[in-house]
């Protein structure tokens, strides 16, 4: 464990091989590979639907309240920018509605490609953490047991070497996404 406020830990070799070559093959099948971000189903092949009930079992939230993955492609020239995945109750009440499933209380983040290729930065907490290929890290992205957002769970992905690096992310809401 990282940090008790907001709680950030890694889960160590959680993604086969086999499973972030299957993000990327899928990826690269959506669209141009001069695209930097892919929207990916939870089921886009039988290998993904069991990833995504591990990692709705690993949080303990069913799969059914989680966005799409989004997977990404970083490489050095990527400028990085400081992402909050909580939804401001006050002004962003469409997207807090019932049907979008409401506040986004935990982002899953890994590395799919190039060992030591991604680091998460949370400046708030002055802390780095390298993601390795198949490491998952989960951030609880409000204060515990409310919808309120933490806003020490602001954080920046960047790579950390000269080629593209993939990287997966994975958000679930508090409610079932209609």
């Amino acid at each position: 464990m990282y940090s008790a406020d907001p709680i950030i830990y890694v889960v160590h070799d959680f993604l086969s091989n086999d499973e972030c070559e299957e993000f990327i093959n899928i990826a690269k099948k959506i669209g141009p590979e001069d695209i930097n971000n892919y929207r990916v189903n939870h089921d886009a092949s039988n290998l993904l639907h069991e990833t995504s009930k591990r990692l709705s079992i690993l949080v303990q939230t069913p799969i059914r309240n989680a966005e799409k993955y989004l997977v990404t492609t970083f490489n050095e020239q990527t400028i990085p920018t400081e992402t909050i995945d909580s939804l401001n109750p006050e002004t962003q009440s469409k997207l807090m509605k019932k049907d979008s499933g409401g506040q986004r209380l935990l982002s899953l983040m890994g590395a799919l490609s190039e060992k030591d290729s991604s680091e998460v930065t949370f400046s708030e907490l002055d802390l780095n953490i390298k993601l390795q290929i198949g490491e998952i890290l989960v951030l609880h992205n409000c204060y515990e047991g409310s919808i309120s957002p933490n806003p020490k769970s602001k954080y920046t992905i960047r790579s950390t070497n000269k080629s593209v690096s993939w990287y997966l992310k994975l958000i679930f809401r508090e409610r079932l996404i209609k």
